[in-house]
C-alpha cells in the first residue's frame, strides 16, 4: 500500500467498467552488498449494478433445476500427460475452455490451487511416492460446473523426502524477551528436522579445540562457521538448547545438500531455544547474501531450525542471491524460529525485512518458512519472499509488530501462504498479507486459511506501479479478517490501474469495509463470504451465495479465538471444493 488510506464504498447505476480482470561466525556489522452476482450497496441501500466478473460473463443466480450439463472440454490438464512417472517439481499445465470462468485444481481429492494462471509447479515431494491423482474442475460465470478433467501421475522420488511436514497450525510465540503483544494459543507440534548422518555439536561450555561431539562440544559461531563451510549433504550443525550465543554467522558459499539429505543447522537437548544474539552489532542472525555464479548453488537444501535471534542490525535470517548466472537456491527450510526485535529501527530505505528470502535470478526455488514467530519487526517487512518461481510456502507462523507490511510476497509464482496468524496490534501501515509482481510475466499467490485481527489492512494485492506486460493474480480463499473499520481486501494503492485479478470466497470479512479499489477498476471473483459479519450488514460487494452480515459465532473473539461455534451460520456456509467447505480460517 502506498499510504492511501481513503475508504470508498464502491457504486455504480449500470455496469462498472473493468481496468483488468485478467487480477536475508563472525559478527556480521555491514551489508556488502548492494463469483455471482455482484451488487453494490451504498449506505445500505441496494443499487441496480451488475457488475462483470471473471474474464467476460457477469454472474447471475443458477436455478437448481436447470444446471449446466458437465462437459470435459470446459477443462483440460495438457501436461503432464496420465502416467507419467514424475519427480521432484513438477510443471501442471491446464487449459481452459471459452465459457470457463476459473478452475480449482486438486492433489488426491484435496484443493491445491486456482486458476489462473495457468501454470503451476507442483513439489512432488509433499506425497508419497506411487500413484497420485491430479484433477481440475471447471466452473462458470453462475458458479455452475462445467466439466472435469484428471490425470493420474506415478512419483518417483528415491527414498523418502526430508521436506518438512507442513502444518496449517499457528505455532505460539515462544517465551522470549520480546516486547510485542502475546500470540494466540495453539497446539501446533514443531515441524521436525530430518535425521542427521553426520553431526557437530555446539554448547556453550564446549571448546572449539574439541572435536564437536556431543561429549565434547565445540563452542564459538565462528568455528560453527568454518564447519559450515565444509559442510556435506546430511550434515548437521546442532546448538544445545538452553544456550546463548553473541554475534551471527555468515553463511559460506556454496554449501548444499540434497532433497533426500539436506544440511541442518539446528538444537540438541532440552529447554529453551538456543539464543542468537546480536548484540546490537551483528548484521543478522544468519546472514547469506552473495551474487549467483558458478556450476552450484550458492546455498541448497539447507534447514535452519529452532532458534531465538534477537538484537541485530540489519535482518533475523537472510537468503539473498544477487543476479548473476542461472542457478537457484532450492531447498531452503526456516522454520520453528522466534524471532524478535531485530533490524533498524526506522524503515531505512535499505529493503531488510527480518525472515527473508530473495533469489534475483527468478528460479524455482520452493523455499518454505514454517511455524515461525517474527515479532517486532525493524526494517521494512516482517516475513518477504520475493522472486522465486517454484511454488514458495509460508505457513502456520505468527506475525506482529511491523513497519510496512507483516507477510509479503514479490514477484512469486505458485505461492501459498496458509494458516498464518497476524496481530496488527501496534502496527500504524501496511497490510498483514501483501502481494505485488512487477519482475516476472505473470506473478500468483493463494492466501488460505489465515487469520487477521487488529490490522490496518488484511489482504492487498498490487501490480507494483512498474513493468510492461506484467500481472498479478490473488486468492483469497477461508481466510478470518477481524479488522472492525479496516479494509479486508485491498487493491488500488499504485499509481495507477495495473493488471490486477483478485479471486475472493469462503471468506468471513468482520469490518464495515469489506473492498477497498483506490482506482475503482479492478473488480473482484467474490463469492461465498461473510460481507460485515459481527458488525451486520454493510455497504461493498455483494455474491450470490454471501451472507450479509451474519454474526460468525466465535469461540472468543477477545482472546484472538476465531474458530466457531457449532451453531455458526458460517458453517457449511462456503463453496464446496475449497480448503473448506465452511466460511473462514476455520
Amino acid at each position: 500500500m502506498r499510504g492511501m488510506r481513503k475508504r470508498l464504498v464502491l457504486w455504480a447505476t449500470g455496469l462498472l467498467a473493468l481496468c483488468s480482470v485478467t487480477i536475508l561466525g563472525g559478527i556480521v556489522t555491514s551489508d556488502t552488498a548492494s463469483a455471482g452476482t455482484i451488487t453494490t450497496l451504498s449506505s445500505g441501500t441496494l443499487s441496480k449494478a451488475n457488475i462483470k466478473l471473471g474474464h467476460t460473463a457477469s454472474r447471475t443466480p443458477t436455478p437448481t433445476a436447470t444446471a449446466t450439463p458437465v462437459s470435459t472440454a470446459a477443462v483440460s490438464i495438457v501436461s503432464p500427460t496420465t502416467g507419467s512417472t514424475v519427480s521432484g517439481t513438477v510443471s501442471i499445465t491446464v487449459s481452459l475452455g471459452p465459457k470457463t470462468i476459473w478452475a480449482n485444481l486438486y492433489v488426491d481429492g484435496a484443493y491445491w490451487v486456482s486458476t489462473p494462471p495457468s501454470v503451476f509447479s507442483w513439489n512432488s515431494t509433499t506425497v508419497s511416492n506411487g500413484s497420485h491423482t491430479i484433477s481440475a474442475k471447471a466452473f462458470g460465470s453462475s458458479d455452475n460446473l462445467l466439466g472435469t478433467s484428471s490425470i493420474t501421475l506415478n512419483v518417483a522420488n528415491g527414498s523418502a523426502s526430508a521436506t518438512p511436514t507442513r502444518t496449517p497450525t499457528p505455532t505460539p510465540t515462544p517465551a522470549s524477551t520480546a516486547t510485542a503483544s502475546a500470540s494466540p494459543t495453539s497446539s501446533a507440534s514443531p515441524t521436525a528436522s530430518p535425521t542427521p548422518t553426520t553431526a557437530y555439536y555446539f554448547s556453550p561450555t564446549g571448546s572449539d579445540s574439541n572435536p564437536c561431539t556431543q561429549s565434547a562440544p565445540c563452542w564459538s559461531l565462528s568455528k560453527a562457521q568454518s564447519v559450515i563451510g565444509t559442510a556435506q549433504p546430511g550434515t548437521a550443525i546442532l546448538f544445545q538448547r538452553g544456550g546463548s550465543w553473541s554475534g551471527g554467522i555468515t553463511m559460506p558459499t556454496h554449501i548444499n545438500g540434497t532433497a533426500n539429505n539436506p544440511i541442518v543447522i539446528g538444537t540438541y537437548g532440552s529447554g529453551s531455544a538456543p539464543i542468537i544474539d546480536g548484540g546490537a552489532s551483528a548484521l543478522a542472525c544468519f546472514y547469506a547474501r552473495a551474487t549467483g555464479g558458478g556450476s552450484t548453488p550458492l546455498w541448497s537444501y539447507i534447514t535452519i531450525d529452532g532458534f531465538e535471534c534477537r538484537n541485530t542490525t540489519g535482518y533475523g535470517v537472510l537468503f539473498y542471491q544477487n543476479s548473476g548466472g542461472s542457478i537457484g537456491m532450492p531447498g531452503i527450510v526456516v522454520q520453528n524460529m522466534n524471532i524478535h526485535n531485530t533490524g533498524p529501527n526506522t524503515d531505512d530505505g535499505k529493503y531488510r525485512n527480518q525472515l527473508m528470502f530473495n533469489d534475483e535470478n527468478k528460479a524455482a526455488d520452493g523455499v518454505q518458512f514454517l511455524n515461525n514467530s517474527v515479532t517486532s519487526c525493524g526494517g521494512h517487512n516482517c516475513v518477504q519472499v520475493q522472486t522465486d518461481t517454484g511454488s514458495p510456502v509460508i505457513s502456520g507462523n505468527y506475525c506482529s509488530g511491523w513497519l510496512h507490511n507483516c507477510i509479503d510476497v514479490k514477484g512469486v509464482k505458485g505461492a501459498i501462504v496458509k494458516g498464518n496468524t497476524v496481530n496488527g496490534a501496534g502496527s500504524s501501515n501496511g497490510s498483514a498479507f501483501y502481494m505485488e509482481n512487477t519482475q516476472i510475466p505473470a506473478a500468483d499467490v493463494t492466501w488460505q486459511q489465515n487469520v487477521v485481527y487488529n490490522a490496518p489492512n488484511g489482504f492487498e494485492c498490487e501490480w507494483g506501479g512498474s513493468g510492461t506486460g506484467v500481472s498479478s493474480t490473488c486468492h483469497a480463499l477461508n481466510n478470518t479478517a477481524y479488522l472492525g473499520t479496516q479494509s479486508a481486501i485491498v487493491t488500488g494503492g499504485d499509481p495507477s490501474c495495473g493488471n490486477v485479478t483478485l479471486d475472493v470466497r469462503n471468506n468471513i470479512l468482520d469490518t464495515t469495509d469489506t473492498y477497498y479499489d483506490g482506482h475503482g477498476c479492478t473488480t473482484p471473483s467474490w463469492d461465498y463470504n461473510d460481507d460485515g459479519a459481527s458488525h451486520g450488514a454493510v455497504g461493498g460487494l455483494r455474491g450470490t451465495h454471501d451472507l450479509d452480515g451474519a454474526n460468525p459465532m466465535y469461540v472468543n473473539s477477545s482472546a484472538a479465538n476465531f474458530q466457531l461455534q457449532s451453531g455458526s451460520p458460517c458453517i457449511n456456509a462456503g463453496e464446496t471444493g475449497l480448503p473448506s467447505p465452511d466460511m473462514g480460517a476455520y
